[in-house]
């Protein structure tokens, strides 16, 4: 069914309702095919079971004086009344009375019905919908996302949650954004096909990183061959001319680049995988019931525009913000439009845009970025203390652009600096001069503008500066 009726799958997934049943479950598409044919014929038998029964109740009925007359008693009549409801004199008047269209039982079965599914639809909106959020956010986000409320009104089409709180993987003792309340428009079509569509979202209160009540729970993620990462001596090497510590100190920027590319790189545009056909069986009986065929990424979570409004963004030089994002979903290479991420500062001339693009045989995301009166000063302060350059004072002003794929990077980092102060650290040099030129350097340079480039591969080495 999964390989050879994924249209038909495809075609009952857009069917409202029915969408919401997950197909991708092999368990349920092969109930689609065996549940018809074993349905035909348990109808079969047991309709052929009804019709042999009927026969003899009347052979009985028609030859036998003792039944009739137990059948007039009066406590047989009463349980006949009760259990099988009013009925005629006989069972050759039950074979030849007309069916009514509408039958009381029926309709009492109708009624308790629709109260059932009342009932299942407010556990829905005020429990269910909260777990399987949860679930679906943390699988998206890699590690525990929390609701203390998120209602769904059918009635308005409006979500509204509040006490949201999606954990850090990287610091599970703190929130990579809390949310405090959130109310957004939800689309019908979506809801009816098993996905949340929000049009216009709002949010207030965000915060991040944020400290948690408790750790959050942070999901086992397949680990990557570091065998390539591993360290390197250098001292094996006869190398004429060239400082081993400047060697090092390379390997150790690098190191620090590919750490941070690490944090991002997952959600970077890449290539999309092409899907094995083979797949392992499940180890226990009852996973068959849950096993998944291996399918595309599908958006079940996809917000259209989302504004967060005086944000503070934990970065000196950005500070207080207003944001805009377009096209946000779990499932972003799965979109046919672009995702983007727009963020200015209201309290500098800074801002930051990224267009992430998943589509097209080479996808990558567009980057601009401008920080603007960048106080080195407070700058020097995150940076190590035995780098050959420190910084005492002045602004830099940085332009950003380029591009960031999976695989790679290649970005202009324009740089210009006003007034700069600055000494230099230890023995060794900076830009590859010498300590004593460097350090002579430094006291005349206060106005420097160059432009730097990071470019290079992101899955084995570090991109080049």
């Amino acid at each position: 069914m999964q390989h050879n009726f994924c249209g038909l799958l495809e075609t009952f997934a857009a069917i409202p309702i029915v969408g919401i049943t997950e197909f991708s479950i092999y368990a349920l598409a092969g109930s689609l095919l065996l549940g018809p044919i074993v349905g035909l014929a348990l109808g079969a038998s047991l309709a052929k079971a009804v019709v042999t029964f009927r026969k003899n109740m009347l052979r009985l009925e028609e030859g036998s004086e003792r039944f009739r007359r137990w059948r007039d008693k009066g406590w047989v009549r009463f349980l006949d009344r009760l259990l099988i409801g009013k009925s005629a004199r006989s069972i050759r008047d039950v074979l030849q009375r007309r069916p009514r269209f509408v039958r009381i039982p029926g309709v009492a079965f109708a009624v308790l019905l629709l109260v059932g599914a009342g009932v299942g639809a407010h556990y829905f909106q005020k429990t269910a919908l909260a777990d399987v959020a949860g679930r679906q956010l943390t699988f998206a986000n890699g590690a525990e996302v929390n609701f203390k409320e998120l209602q769904l009104s059918v009635a308005q089409g409006r979500l509204s949650g509040s006490g949201i709180e999606m954990t850090d993987p990287a610091k599970p003792t703190h929130n990579r954004i809390a949310i405090g309340t959130i109310s957004a428009d939800v689309n019908w079509y979506g809801l009816s096909t098993g996905r949340v569509i929000m049009d216009e979202v709002e949010l207030s209160a965000v915060e991040t990183d944020s400290p948690r009540s408790k750790p959050g729970a942070v999901l086992d993620r397949p680990k990557k061959d570091e065998s390539s990462n591993s360290a390197f001596d250098f001292s094996g090497l006869n190398l004429k001319d060239v400082d081993p510590k400047a060697i090092e100190t390379y390997c150790n920027n690098a190191k620090q680049i590919r750490e941070w590319l690490k944090n991002v790189q997952e959600y970077l545009p890449g290539k999309k995988a092409r899907l094995e056909k083979d797949t392992k069986s499940p180890e226990a009986y009852l996973a068959y019931l849950t096993a998944r065929a291996q399918a595309s990424p599908t958006p079940r979570f996809i917000i259209h525009r989302l504004v967060l409004n005086d944000i503070a963004v934990p970065v000196d030089q950005i500070g207080k913000s207003d944001i805009v994002c377009m096209n946000l979903s779990e499932a972003p290479s799965a979109l046919s439009d672009p995702l983007t991420i727009d963020v200015k500062s209201k309290e500098k001339a800074s801002s930051v845009k990224i267009t992430c693009d998943y589509t097209g045989s080479d996808p990558a995301a567009k980057i601009e970025a401008t920080l603007e009166k960048i106080d080195l000063a407070k700058l020097q302060r995150d940076l190590k203390s035995n780098n050959p350059v420190i910084f005492e004072g002045g602004t830099a002003t940085a332009h950003v652009s380029g591009k960031a794929g999976h695989d790679f990077i290649d970005l202009a980092i324009g740089i210009k600096t006003n007034g700069m102060k600055a000494r230099t650290a230890g023995s060794s040099g900076a830009l590859g001069l010498d300590p004593k030129v460097t350090s002579e350097a430094m006291k005349v340079l206060e106005n420097i503008e160059t432009t730097l480039r990071l470019v290079g591969p992101t899955h084995q080495s570090a991109p080049r500066l």
